[in-house]
Protein backbone atom coordinates (compact mmCIF):
# COMPACT_ATOMS: atom_id res chain seq x y z
CA UNK A 1 0.00 0.00 0.00
CA UNK A 2 2.63 2.32 0.80
CA UNK A 3 4.37 1.90 -2.35
CA UNK A 4 1.06 3.74 -4.05
CA UNK A 5 2.09 6.62 -2.20
CA UNK A 6 5.75 8.26 -3.45
CA UNK A 7 7.41 9.44 -0.43
CA UNK A 8 8.40 12.80 -1.57
CA UNK A 9 4.82 13.27 -1.31
CA UNK A 10 4.72 12.15 2.30
CA UNK A 11 8.58 14.48 3.34
CA UNK A 12 6.70 16.87 2.21
CA UNK A 13 3.43 16.96 4.23
CA UNK A 14 6.23 15.43 7.64
CA UNK A 15 8.35 18.41 6.35
CA UNK A 16 5.01 21.05 7.19
CA UNK A 17 4.35 19.33 10.32
CA UNK A 18 7.64 20.29 11.18
CA UNK A 19 6.99 24.34 10.39
CA UNK A 20 4.12 24.04 12.18
CA UNK A 21 5.89 22.59 15.32
CA UNK A 22 8.74 25.55 14.57
CA UNK A 23 5.69 27.98 15.30
CA UNK A 24 3.91 26.24 17.95
CA UNK A 25 6.94 26.37 20.19
CA UNK A 26 7.97 30.46 19.69
CA UNK A 27 4.11 30.89 20.06
CA UNK A 28 3.99 29.13 23.38
CA UNK A 29 1.00 26.67 22.88
CA UNK A 30 3.05 23.38 23.63
CA UNK A 31 5.71 21.37 22.52
CA UNK A 32 8.21 20.69 19.46
CA UNK A 33 5.21 18.84 17.77
CA UNK A 34 2.88 18.88 14.69
CA UNK A 35 0.51 16.98 12.72
CA UNK A 36 -1.60 16.99 10.25
CA UNK A 37 -4.90 15.03 9.26
CA UNK A 38 -5.00 14.52 5.25
CA UNK A 39 -7.06 12.25 2.40
CA UNK A 40 -5.14 11.35 -1.05
CA UNK A 41 -6.57 10.39 -4.08
CA UNK A 42 -4.25 7.52 -5.03
CA UNK A 43 -4.58 7.68 -8.75
CA UNK A 44 -3.69 11.34 -9.26
CA UNK A 45 -2.12 11.97 -5.89
CA UNK A 46 -4.26 15.07 -5.28
CA UNK A 47 -4.20 15.60 -1.57
CA UNK A 48 -7.32 17.02 0.35
CA UNK A 49 -5.92 18.68 3.81
CA UNK A 50 -8.66 18.50 6.89
CA UNK A 51 -8.18 21.52 9.16
CA UNK A 52 -4.68 23.12 9.67
CA UNK A 53 -1.81 21.35 10.28
CA UNK A 54 -2.12 21.23 14.26
CA UNK A 55 0.31 21.74 17.12
CA UNK A 56 0.94 20.19 20.30
CA UNK A 57 -1.03 22.21 23.02
CA UNK A 58 -0.64 20.98 26.46
CA UNK A 59 0.45 24.10 27.09
CA UNK A 60 -2.44 26.00 25.98
CA UNK A 61 -4.91 23.59 27.04
CA UNK A 62 -3.35 21.57 30.51
CA UNK A 63 -4.61 18.57 29.13
CA UNK A 64 -1.00 16.07 28.76
CA UNK A 65 -2.16 14.25 25.78
CA UNK A 66 -3.22 17.28 23.73
CA UNK A 67 -0.17 16.59 21.35
CA UNK A 68 -0.30 17.14 17.85
CA UNK A 69 -1.99 14.09 16.55
CA UNK A 70 -4.93 15.00 19.06
CA UNK A 71 -5.22 18.25 17.80
CA UNK A 72 -5.33 17.00 14.34
CA UNK A 73 -7.72 14.76 14.98
CA UNK A 74 -10.31 17.43 16.39
CA UNK A 75 -13.66 16.98 16.35
CA UNK A 76 -14.84 19.22 13.35
CA UNK A 77 -11.62 17.53 11.43
CA UNK A 78 -13.04 14.16 12.06
CA UNK A 79 -16.45 15.04 10.69
CA UNK A 80 -14.92 16.77 7.81
CA UNK A 81 -12.98 14.06 7.13
CA UNK A 82 -16.16 11.38 7.20
CA UNK A 83 -17.73 14.03 4.60
CA UNK A 84 -14.78 14.06 2.53
CA UNK A 85 -14.51 10.33 2.32
CA UNK A 86 -18.06 9.61 1.45
CA UNK A 87 -17.66 11.03 -2.09
CA UNK A 88 -14.77 8.90 -2.73
CA UNK A 89 -14.32 5.86 -4.36
CA UNK A 90 -11.97 3.74 -1.03
CA UNK A 91 -10.11 1.46 -3.39
CA UNK A 92 -9.02 4.78 -4.78
CA UNK A 93 -8.45 6.86 -1.36
CA UNK A 94 -6.04 6.71 1.87
CA UNK A 95 -5.64 8.87 4.88
CA UNK A 96 -2.69 10.56 5.80
CA UNK A 97 -1.45 11.51 9.41
CA UNK A 98 1.89 13.70 8.82
CA UNK A 99 3.83 14.23 12.49
CA UNK A 100 7.04 15.34 13.23
CA UNK A 101 7.72 13.15 15.93
CA UNK A 102 7.02 9.49 16.34
CA UNK A 103 3.28 8.93 17.75
CA UNK A 104 3.49 8.34 21.55
CA UNK A 105 1.24 5.08 22.62
CA UNK A 106 -1.71 7.60 23.61
CA UNK A 107 -2.02 8.86 19.89
CA UNK A 108 -1.02 5.57 18.27
CA UNK A 109 -4.00 4.58 20.46
CA UNK A 110 -6.02 7.02 18.76
CA UNK A 111 -4.84 6.20 15.19
CA UNK A 112 -5.48 2.63 15.46
CA UNK A 113 -8.85 3.29 16.85
CA UNK A 114 -9.80 6.07 13.83
CA UNK A 115 -8.85 3.57 11.27
CA UNK A 116 -10.84 0.57 12.41
CA UNK A 117 -13.64 3.23 12.37
CA UNK A 118 -13.55 4.43 9.19
CA UNK A 119 -12.74 0.53 8.00
CA UNK A 120 -16.33 -0.14 9.63
CA UNK A 121 -18.18 2.18 8.25
CA UNK A 122 -17.21 1.21 4.48
CA UNK A 123 -15.48 4.76 4.04
CA UNK A 124 -12.15 3.29 3.75
CA UNK A 125 -10.12 -0.02 2.85
CA UNK A 126 -8.26 -1.78 5.31
CA UNK A 127 -4.52 -0.80 5.23
CA UNK A 128 -5.50 2.57 3.58
CA UNK A 129 -4.50 4.83 7.13
CA UNK A 130 -1.12 5.57 6.59
CA UNK A 131 0.88 7.73 9.26
CA UNK A 132 4.24 9.27 8.27
CA UNK A 133 6.27 10.47 11.42
CA UNK A 134 9.72 12.47 11.53
CA UNK A 135 11.62 12.42 14.77
CA UNK A 136 11.72 8.95 16.31
CA UNK A 137 11.59 8.32 20.29
CA UNK A 138 15.58 8.52 20.25
CA UNK A 139 16.11 11.75 18.41
CA UNK A 140 13.41 13.29 20.46
CA UNK A 141 14.82 12.31 24.22
CA UNK A 142 18.38 13.27 22.27
CA UNK A 143 17.43 16.75 21.01
CA UNK A 144 14.03 18.13 23.21
CA UNK A 145 14.15 15.94 26.27
CA UNK A 146 10.64 14.24 26.04
CA UNK A 147 10.86 10.62 26.75
CA UNK A 148 8.09 8.38 25.15
CA UNK A 149 9.83 5.66 25.07
CA UNK A 150 8.82 4.19 29.00
CA UNK A 151 5.02 5.10 27.79
CA UNK A 152 5.75 2.18 25.22
CA UNK A 153 7.50 0.28 27.19
CA UNK A 154 5.22 0.06 30.45
CA UNK A 155 2.20 -1.26 27.69
CA UNK A 156 4.50 -4.21 26.81
CA UNK A 157 4.47 -5.49 30.49
CA UNK A 158 2.17 -8.05 32.22
CA UNK A 159 -0.68 -5.73 33.92
CA UNK A 160 0.61 -6.63 36.95
CA UNK A 161 4.27 -5.11 36.37
CA UNK A 162 3.14 -1.87 35.02
CA UNK A 163 3.48 1.34 35.93
CA UNK A 164 -0.02 1.83 37.24
CA UNK A 165 -1.01 -0.36 39.56
CA UNK A 166 -4.13 -1.95 38.52
CA UNK A 167 -6.62 -3.60 41.37
CA UNK A 168 -10.12 -4.79 41.48
CA UNK A 169 -12.00 -4.28 44.27
CA UNK A 170 -15.72 -4.46 45.56
CA UNK A 171 -18.00 -1.43 44.91
CA UNK A 172 -19.26 -2.00 48.38
CA UNK A 173 -15.60 -1.40 49.63
CA UNK A 174 -15.11 2.18 47.82
CA UNK A 175 -15.93 5.43 50.14
CA UNK A 176 -19.03 6.52 49.95
CA UNK A 177 -18.72 9.29 48.07
CA UNK A 178 -16.97 7.39 44.97
CA UNK A 179 -19.73 4.72 45.02
CA UNK A 180 -22.09 7.47 45.05
CA UNK A 181 -20.58 9.17 41.79
CA UNK A 182 -20.03 5.25 39.84
CA UNK A 183 -24.38 5.11 40.19
CA UNK A 184 -24.10 8.39 37.68
CA UNK A 185 -21.01 7.31 35.53
CA UNK A 186 -18.53 4.98 34.77
CA UNK A 187 -15.23 6.94 35.70
CA UNK A 188 -14.58 8.71 38.58
CA UNK A 189 -10.58 10.32 39.12
CA UNK A 190 -9.76 10.78 42.69
CA UNK A 191 -7.25 13.77 43.58
CA UNK A 192 -5.79 15.76 46.36
CA UNK A 193 -8.49 18.13 45.55
CA UNK A 194 -11.65 16.09 44.76
CA UNK A 195 -13.58 13.65 42.59
CA UNK A 196 -13.83 14.43 38.99
CA UNK A 197 -16.27 12.11 37.27
CA UNK A 198 -16.52 10.85 33.37
CA UNK A 199 -19.03 9.66 31.34
CA UNK A 200 -19.35 8.07 27.54
CA UNK A 201 -19.20 10.52 25.30
CA UNK A 202 -18.16 8.96 22.13
CA UNK A 203 -21.22 10.14 20.68
CA UNK A 204 -18.99 13.60 19.98
CA UNK A 205 -15.81 12.23 19.73
CA UNK A 206 -14.54 8.71 19.46
CA UNK A 207 -11.64 9.26 21.79
CA UNK A 208 -13.90 9.89 24.87
CA UNK A 209 -14.01 7.51 26.89
CA UNK A 210 -15.20 7.27 30.51
CA UNK A 211 -12.16 7.28 32.06
CA UNK A 212 -10.96 10.02 29.30
CA UNK A 213 -13.29 12.06 30.27
CA UNK A 214 -13.00 11.85 34.11
CA UNK A 215 -8.97 12.30 33.51
CA UNK A 216 -9.91 15.92 31.58
CA UNK A 217 -12.34 16.96 34.05
CA UNK A 218 -9.32 16.79 36.81
CA UNK A 219 -6.85 18.24 34.30
CA UNK A 220 -9.22 21.28 33.79
CA UNK A 221 -10.45 21.88 37.29
CA UNK A 222 -6.38 22.17 38.06
CA UNK A 223 -6.49 24.69 35.33
CA UNK A 224 -9.22 26.59 36.48
CA UNK A 225 -7.74 26.34 40.06
CA UNK A 226 -4.40 28.24 38.98
CA UNK A 227 -2.30 24.96 38.69
CA UNK A 228 1.18 25.17 37.03
CA UNK A 229 1.16 21.78 35.97
CA UNK A 230 -2.82 21.11 35.21
CA UNK A 231 -2.20 17.82 33.23
CA UNK A 232 -0.45 16.31 36.42
CA UNK A 233 -2.65 14.51 38.52
CA UNK A 234 -0.19 13.66 41.16
CA UNK A 235 -0.33 10.31 41.63
CA UNK A 236 -4.07 10.13 41.85
CA UNK A 237 -6.46 7.16 41.70
CA UNK A 238 -9.06 6.36 38.58
CA UNK A 239 -12.11 3.89 39.02
CA UNK A 240 -13.62 2.80 36.48
CA UNK A 241 -16.72 -0.09 35.26
CA UNK A 242 -14.90 -0.94 32.36
CA UNK A 243 -14.02 -4.97 32.34
CA UNK A 244 -10.94 -4.65 30.21
CA UNK A 245 -8.36 -1.61 30.13
CA UNK A 246 -8.03 -0.23 26.84
CA UNK A 247 -5.00 0.99 25.58
CA UNK A 248 -5.88 4.78 24.68
CA UNK A 249 -7.39 5.00 28.57
CA UNK A 250 -4.32 3.52 29.96
CA UNK A 251 -2.21 5.75 28.27
CA UNK A 252 -4.26 8.93 28.88
CA UNK A 253 -3.80 7.76 32.15
CA UNK A 254 0.08 7.50 31.94
CA UNK A 255 0.10 11.32 30.94
CA UNK A 256 -1.84 12.00 33.63
CA UNK A 257 0.10 10.80 35.96
CA UNK A 258 -2.59 8.16 37.59
CA UNK A 259 -0.28 5.72 40.16
CA UNK A 260 -3.71 3.37 40.49
CA UNK A 261 -6.16 2.07 38.27
CA UNK A 262 -9.20 0.35 40.19
CA UNK A 263 -11.86 -1.61 38.52
CA UNK A 264 -14.61 -1.95 40.34
CA UNK A 265 -16.63 -5.31 40.97
CA UNK A 266 -19.91 -6.09 42.11
CA UNK A 267 -20.66 -3.35 39.42
CA UNK A 268 -22.65 -3.33 36.21
CA UNK A 269 -19.92 -3.52 34.44
CA UNK A 270 -19.22 -1.35 31.24
CA UNK A 271 -18.26 -3.36 27.73
CA UNK A 272 -18.40 -1.42 24.91
CA UNK A 273 -14.87 -1.54 23.60
CA UNK A 274 -12.56 1.21 22.23
CA UNK A 275 -12.77 0.05 18.32
CA UNK A 276 -15.39 -1.31 17.21
CA UNK A 277 -13.97 -4.92 15.87
CA UNK A 278 -11.96 -5.91 18.69
CA UNK A 279 -11.75 -6.63 22.64
CA UNK A 280 -9.94 -3.86 24.83
CA UNK A 281 -7.19 -6.54 25.67
CA UNK A 282 -6.72 -7.62 21.73
CA UNK A 283 -6.55 -4.01 21.05
CA UNK A 284 -4.18 -3.07 23.76
CA UNK A 285 -2.08 -5.75 22.13
CA UNK A 286 -2.11 -4.26 18.78
CA UNK A 287 -0.89 -1.26 20.17
CA UNK A 288 1.84 -1.93 22.05
CA UNK A 289 3.01 -4.73 19.31
CA UNK A 290 6.64 -3.75 17.49
CA UNK A 291 7.57 -3.22 15.01
CA UNK A 292 5.21 -1.68 13.12
CA UNK A 293 2.98 -2.41 10.54
CA UNK A 294 2.38 -6.20 12.05
CA UNK A 295 -0.70 -7.98 10.84
CA UNK A 296 -3.00 -6.88 13.95
CA UNK A 297 -2.61 -3.64 13.07
CA UNK A 298 -4.89 -1.21 10.78
CA UNK A 299 -2.21 0.99 10.61
CA UNK A 300 0.69 1.29 8.15
CA UNK A 301 3.94 3.32 9.50
CA UNK A 302 6.20 5.02 7.67
CA UNK A 303 9.86 6.89 9.69
CA UNK A 304 10.73 9.73 6.75
CA UNK A 305 14.45 9.70 7.53
CA UNK A 306 16.61 11.65 6.81
CA UNK A 307 14.65 14.48 8.76
CA UNK A 308 15.40 17.99 10.01
CA UNK A 309 13.44 18.46 13.12
CA UNK A 310 13.80 22.33 12.74
CA UNK A 311 10.88 22.41 15.93
CA UNK A 312 12.65 20.22 18.39
CA UNK A 313 15.82 21.83 17.93
CA UNK A 314 13.93 25.38 18.01
CA UNK A 315 12.51 24.03 21.70
CA UNK A 316 16.25 23.11 22.36
CA UNK A 317 17.63 26.22 21.64
CA UNK A 318 14.80 28.08 23.67
CA UNK A 319 15.20 26.31 26.87
CA UNK A 320 18.68 26.96 26.42
CA UNK A 321 18.37 30.84 26.30
CA UNK A 322 15.33 31.22 28.26
CA UNK A 323 14.43 28.42 30.40
CA UNK A 324 11.68 30.26 32.06
CA UNK A 325 9.77 30.46 29.45
CA UNK A 326 9.51 26.57 28.97
CA UNK A 327 7.92 24.11 31.30
CA UNK A 328 8.44 20.33 30.45
CA UNK A 329 6.08 17.60 31.04
CA UNK A 330 6.54 13.79 30.49
CA UNK A 331 3.52 12.47 32.98
CA UNK A 332 3.88 9.48 35.08
CA UNK A 333 7.35 8.09 33.46
CA UNK A 334 8.99 11.82 35.16
CA UNK A 335 7.99 10.46 38.52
Amino acid sequence: MSELIAREILTKLVTEADDAAVENVREGRGGPFGASLNVINLENGWIVRIGDVAGNAVLETGVGSAHAEDQALSPENIHALKSALKSRDPAKTAVIVASSAESCPACHAKLEILARLLVSEKLLRLGHFIVAYGASYADTKNIAGFNDEPYHADMLKPEGARLIRVDTIARDRLTHAVQEELLQHEAVVETARGLYAGGDERDHHFTLTPEVTALRAACLHNRENGSATPWDLQRATLYTTTAQIGPLAYAEAQWANIARWVRVAGAESFTPTEAPDISNNDLFAAVAARPYNHSHSALQVIHISPFANRGQQEWARLQAERPERLKTYNGIAST
